[in-house]
């Protein structure tokens, strides 16, 4: 039988963790985003997501995933508002580059 003390436990201390990555990030990229400066990490990354076939939208969830991690940049794919649906071969290598990026500054 589960002892549901521990599952609730277990419950809570995942969720604080996943709110501790998610609200410093919402917050920033909304900071960004009101100065403009989405915009110009777009700009510099838009070659890179050209040459890999992504839109030019997609850089800014590239570029947290850089330099936080994969939960971040899910979070900023969650609230990329794209011209266009991604197609299935766009979703595999943004999801690659993405594991192959993810805290690049800290390792």
């Amino acid at each position: 039988m589960l002892d549901l003390k521990k599952v609730f436990k277990d419950i809570y201390e995942v969720s604080l963790t996943l709110f501790k990555i998610m609200i410093p990030t919402i917050i920033v990229v909304k900071i960004l985003q009101e100065f403009g400066i989405v915009y110009y990490l777009n700009n510099l990354m838009e070659p890179l997501t050209s040459l890999v076939g992504l839109p030019a939208e997609i850089a800014i969830v590239i570029t947290t995933t850089m330099l936080t991690n994969l939960y971040a940049g899910l979070i900023v794919f969650s609230g990329v508002t794209l011209s266009s649906d991604l197609t299935i071969a766009q979703a595999t290598i943004l999801a690659t580059c993405m594991l192959f990026t993810h805290a690049l500054p800290v390792e």
